[in-house]
């Protein structure tokens, strides 16, 4: 008995051992098991927060603010750091009012926003722009505002709002529609301007044709004859100054324009310039008058034939849309005086059919014209103008035009001239306007004509002729260049010389008489002919030539370089 008993009290302290250890077991394992959990919490906590540290780091470095918005609670959680630098509000005003931002928005933007968001239930990504009212920098941005729905279940529980500054874009799209739109428009003034282009050039190109079909078949009719060649003379200026025009628009924008510095008699210049002008009023029967104001100066440095060109581009113009018996007049005023400038006041005005106020802010674009009709009634290229302006900028002046339809048109120049001590007959540029007289030179002078094309060098040959030169002729550099070197020491008085000629062309032709061994190698006047329009006066000058001609010729500046060129009394080097 006492044995069983024993025995009993065994397995009952054996059975108490093994839960004594299965107790501390489970306790070890709760132990292990909460300590682990506690690890892996703050495993995942660290992650959380060091994710978070992440993205906030991100946000605070890019130019896009974000929102993270409950749309079961209608609240926001989560707003970016760099909400502030963006949008000017902190993340604590925002937090008290989650749409303050709205309030600095156009009220259909702040309505359509307000639907979206509080109303209705995006359930796609959405994108909005507009504009917005700055509250730190005080000043209008463009925003970019983007939507993205989280789902859960296919039920939207949050959205993530961003918000980008694309003030930058805007202005960019902005330039690039209003380049565009300039393009648009200045494809389609090209568009009108070359419709009409061909009917102003053929139309004197059709007067010379046919001028010179009549003289042809009238070369017995002497009267007849003659009007032929004055409408053909007319006929070819006009065609030379369409051309002009649009060669000259191509040297401004490639930069090629050049002034040349020269000494102006100023009171001389007007004078002769409106003498052409009242020329052309008689003609339209019309009243042109000139009014002169404190010319101080006699002489200034400036370009006469910019000049020239210059007024009388505007004064066509007002020529040409003033009605009969209309009033045109052009008033020269000096305004002031710097130290070494002086600046003038051309104003043209004229009581013709005016413009309206939008063509004005159009009028310095090339190919533009007020309307279709313009080109119609009363022809031109709607490029005269634009070479004005361009003119008057490089010469370092102002224009301004004042209009109004029916009343007449005033246009103001300011432009500046340096000051200039009455020069030396030598460095006077003669006036050749209506110079034709058939001796100023002399007998017994020589010219040399080099010049490739035969049409050309028979037009030459004969205004030499006229004016009682003997000329030699060369067809190109090379046997120009032999001809001077076999020549007697002052045989030749004068070399004539295209610049645009096969193998060896006139600069290198220049060149090489310069430094050839002739007694006149430095001593002989040569003067450059050319067509080219883009033609450099400096490179010119560089290669030994001392005076620059355009084609075509017109026969009294002709005959007066000449006459300076080689008169006995000008030293030439």
């Amino acid at each position: 008995m006492n044995k069983i008993n024993l025995l009993v009290q065994l397995h009952d302290s054996s059975i108490q051992n093994s839960l004594s250890i299965t107790l501390i077991l489970v306790s070890i394992s709760i132990v292990i098991i909460v300590i682990n959990l506690e690890r892996k919490f703050k495993r995942i906590n660290d992650n959380l927060f060091y994710r978070e540290e992440l993205f906030n780091s991100l946000c605070s470095n890019i130019d896009e603010a974000f929102i993270i918005f409950d749309v079961i609670n209608k609240k926001i959680e989560y707003i970016s750091p760099n909400f502030e630098n963006i949008l000017g509000f902190n993340a604590a005003e925002i937090s008290q009012n989650h749409f303050k931002l709205l309030d600095n928005i156009s009220l259909d933007n702040k309505n359509e926003i307000y639907e979206m968001i509080l109303t209705s239930v995006i359930k796609c990504n959405m994108e909005i722009e507009f504009e917005y009212n700055h509250p730190r920098l005080h000043q209008k941005r463009w925003m970019t505002m983007r939507i993205y729905p989280a789902n859960n279940y296919n039920n939207v529980f949050r959205y993530i709002i961003s918000i980008v500054d694309a003030t930058k874009e805007k202005e960019a799209q902005l330039v690039i529609n209003e380049a565009l739109i300039n393009v648009q428009k200045a494809n389609e003034a090209k568009k009108d301007f070359l419709s009409h282009m061909s009917h102003e050039l053929k139309t004197p190109i059709n007067a010379i044709v046919g001028m010179a079909q009549i003289a042809s078949k009238s070369l017995n009719d002497n009267e007849k004859v003659e009007n032929c060649l004055t409408k053909i003379n007319f006929a070819s200026k006009s065609l030379l100054e369409i051309i002009n025009n649009i060669l000259d628009i191509a040297k401004y924008d490639n930069d090629k324009i050049i002034l040349v510095n020269e000494p102006l008699h100023l009171s001389s210049f007007i004078s002769s310039f409106s003498s052409l002008m009242n020329s052309q009023a008689e003609v339209n029967n019309q009243e042109y008058n000139l009014i002169v104001n404190n010319l101080k100066d006699e002489y200034v440095i400036g370009d006469s034939l910019r000049l020239m060109q210059i007024l009388g581009n505007c004064l066509s113009n007002s020529f040409k849309f003033t009605p009969s018996n209309g009033k045109i007049t052009l008033e020269v005023t000096e305004i002031s005086r710097q130290t070494n400038k002086v600046y003038y006041r051309f104003i043209i005005s004229d009581n013709g059919k005016g413009m309206n106020e939008d063509y004005i802010e159009r009028i310095f674009i090339p190919f533009e014209q007020e309307d279709s009709t313009i080109a119609k009634n009363y022809g031109g290229t709607g490029l005269g103008m634009s070479i004005t302006k361009n003119l008057i900028v490089l010469m370092g002046g102002t224009i301004h035009v004042e209009s109004k339809k029916t009343t007449g048109t005033t246009i103001t120049i300011d432009l500046p001239f340096d000051f200039m001590e009455e020069p030396s007959t030598e460095e006077l540029i003669p006036d050749a306007s209506n110079y034709n007289n058939t001796e100023v030179v002399g007998k017994q002078k020589r010219v040399l004509v080099v010049e490739d094309n035969e049409i050309n060098l028979e037009i030459t040959s004969e205004f030499l002729n006229y004016i009682k030169i003997n000329v030699v002729t060369a067809l190109n550099g090379y046997e120009a260049l032999n001809l001077f070197e076999d020549s007697q020491e002052g045989y030749f008085d004068a070399i004539l010389m295209d610049i645009h000629m096969p193998r060896l062309n006139g600069y290198e032709t220049a060149k090489a008489i310069r430094s050839s061994a002739h007694p006149d190698a430095n001593k002989v006047c040569i003067i450059a002919m050319t067509a080219d329009n883009y033609a450099d006066n400096q490179s010119i000058l560089d290669c030994g030539m001392n005076y620059h001609i355009a084609k075509p010729i017109d026969i009294g500046t002709f005959n007066l370089l000449l006459q300076n060129a080689i008169s006995e009394e000008e030293i030439l080097n």
